[in-house]
């Protein structure tokens, strides 16, 4: 079934205020930095999101459901991460008001003299970033990567190569 489109700039502070509610999706590709993390950038995140206030606070309470196809850290071939996250974020306008905000309050730092509107897309793309784990794999016990002439040469392996080269060079030049 087809979700609505999330709109694409909101006012935050204003959708606090009405206790407004929001449902719908976001295309990862409108996600440039998760979009590079991915091995195919197709499909949608699904995201809700309750606006509110407490006293002086403006909250945004909602969770945030997507499938991700990214690359297994140890064999390189493409892994489904099914990310389903719960959020609670306090609309801040400068770091003291961070500061304050209740510890199971994340802050979302907004630029009032800039505009008060945000990217919905913005706001969904960290929370899912913060939620892929740091060395993706899969559950099962893939087959190591193994790098013999053939193979594809990624970032991830060429990294520690380059390093222990470049340890030899600067002890060969301090000799």
């Amino acid at each position: 079934f087809m979700q609505s489109r999330l709109p694409i700039d909101v006012d935050l502070l204003r959708l606090a205020e009405r206790d407004a509610f929001m449902q719908g999706e976001c295309a990862l590709a409108d996600m440039p930095r998760l979009a590079s993390m991915l091995v195919n950038a197709e499909g949608f995140a699904y995201a809700e999101f309750q606006f509110s206030r407490q006293n002086r606070l403006r909250l945004i309470e909602g969770c945030i459901k997507a499938t991700l196809l990214i690359s297994c850290q140890r064999c390189l071939e493409p892994l489904e991460l099914v990310v389903e996250l719960d959020f609670k974020l306090g609309i801040v306008t400068n770091e003291e008001q961070a500061d304050r905000l209740p510890e199971d309050v994340e802050p979302c730092l907004i630029d009032v003299e800039a505009d008060k509107k945000v990217r919905l897309a913005n706001l969904i793309e960290d929370e899912i970033i913060l939620a892929i784990p740091i060395v993706p794999k899969h559950d099962t016990d893939c087959m190591p990567f193994e790098n013999e002439g053939g193979g594809i040469e990624t970032n991830e392996t060429k990294k520690p190569k380059k390093n222990s080269k470049n340890k030899e060079i600067k002890q060969i030049k301090k000799e």
